[in-house]
This record gives C-alpha cells, sequence and structure tokens, in this order.
C-alpha cells in the first residue's frame, strides 16, 4: 500500500488487503502477444470503418472472385461499395434479387451496437436465404484476431503513419511468465 521506511540496506513497505482497496481497478484485458481481444468494428476499441476484406475463414473476398463490393441503394440501383458511402448500406430483405459481390447488413438487437456486414458470394435465388443461417450465399464480414489480419484491414501504411489498433501485445511475443 505504501512505503514506509528505506535505507540503503532495507525498505519496509505496508501491505493491505485487496478488499480495503476500494477504488482500484485492474487491467480486464489478458496479455496476448498474438491475439486481439478487441471487438471487430467497435468504435471504443478495434476502429476499423472500411470495407469488408475477408470472411471468417480467413480468405479474402477476392478468392471467391468479388474484386468490387456493392450494394442496392434506396431507389433500387446497384452501386459500387466505398468508405464515403458504408452507411448507405442497406439492411437485409429476402424479396430483393441480390447478386455475387453485394454487401447487406443485419440490424443489431444487443448493445453494444456494431454493424455486421454480409458479403454475397453466390447468386441466390429470391427469395433469398438469411445471411445469418447461409453460408453458402452469404459471408460475414470478420476479422480473424491477429496482427497480420489487423494489417489487411487498415492497410500496410497505417503501420507506420498512424499505427493500427490491434488489441494484443506483440513485444510480449517470447517472454516467459512464472
Amino acid at each position: 500500500n505504501r512505503k514506509v521506511m528505506e535505507s540503503k540496506a532495507s525498505i519496509e513497505l505496508e501491505m493491505t488487503s485487496i478488499l480495503e482497496i476500494g477504488d482500484l481497478r485492474f487491467p480486464d484485458r489478458q496479455i496476448l502477444a498474438d491475439y486481439c481481444g478487441f471487438r471487430y468494428r467497435d468504435s471504443k476499441s478495434c476502429g476499423y470503418k472500411g470495407l469488408p476484406v475477408k470472411g471468417p475463414n480467413g480468405q479474402r473476398f477476392s478468392v471467391y472472385g468479388i474484386f468490387e463490393l456493392t450494394f442496392i441503394n434506396r431507389q433500387g440501383v446497384r452501386q459500387t461499395l466505398t468508405e464515403s458511402n458504408m452507411k448507405l448500406i442497406p439492411y437485409w430483405e429476402s424479396d430483393i434479387q441480390y447478386q455475387k459481390g453485394d454487401v447487406v447488413r443485419i440490424p443489431v438487437t444487443k448493445e453494444p451496437s456494431i454493424e455486421s456486414y454480409y458479403v454475397c458470394i453466390r447468386d441466390p435465388k429470391v427469395p433469398s436465404p438469411s445471411p445469418s443461417s447461409s453460408e453458402e450465399v452469404w459471408l460475414l464480414d470478420a476479422c480473424q484476431k491477429d496482427l497480420s489480419s489487423c494489417i489487411c484491414h487498415f492497410g500496410k501504411e497505417a503501420v507506420g503513419r498512424k499505427g493500427i489498433n490491434f488489441g494484443g501485445f506483440p513485444s510480449t511475443q517470447g517472454a516467459r511468465f512464472s
């Protein structure tokens, strides 16, 4: 709790029970070198606001032949997705004719409110299957929670320029704790 006495030969400390320290807060994250504990796309931690890049399997959407992401705007016109129009991505509807490369979002019902984006990887039939239940047609935009995935999302130039919000502790790699 405090240093009572200090001399050249010794230091005397006063110890206190953790129960006596009411307002002390400890970090609530585990220190892992190669794992990010942040929630993907959470504005308070991860901070990624860019285009969907990878599915939950770690493969880029280009593996599925998708080189341009699109969405269907309010007028029913297919539009190229850019970082500046991400907020215009509509919620999924079963009666819309989607095609490969289309991006939709699913309404969030629980807090914290973090949008989930799905990319159409195969032209579905109408009515379209729900993105949350059809991995043959829709893939969730996801992060693999490692440093290479973080660099893939933010870009290599972000590492040196402004940094990235990686929730792991790479500098602890190889450190031994007993």
